[in-house]
């Protein structure tokens, strides 16, 4: 996935757009607009990319809200086991 932002002039301001492409097929997996690049935009477009439930490498331009939004959006957190500690799938022995 390929994501970056378009600063866009309209008749009144600028508005940002934010969008997501899969690089191999070209195809837009969506995009969203706001009226500053910030950590919201950002969020808000790999939310809409959650969705696709497969694996993704993301490539962005270096902004930094995109490692924030994707580690937000994409967290899953590990649950402990009954003795607290993190479940390894190993056997205790």
């Amino acid at each position: 996935m390929q994501a970056d932002e378009l600063r866009v002039k309209k008749q009144g301001g600028i508005v940002w757009l934010a969008t997501a492409l899969q690089v191999s097929s070209r195809l837009w997996l969506g995009g969203v607009m706001g009226a500053v690049r910030d950590g919201d935009l950002i969020t808000r477009l790999i939310q809409k990319v959650r969705a696709l439930c497969r694996p993704l490498l993301f490539c962005t331009d270096g902004f930094r809200a995109y490692g924030r939004a994707i580690q937000t959006v994409f967290r899953e957190p590990v649950p402990p086991d009954r003795a607290g500690g993190l479940i390894c799938g190993r056997g205790k022995g």
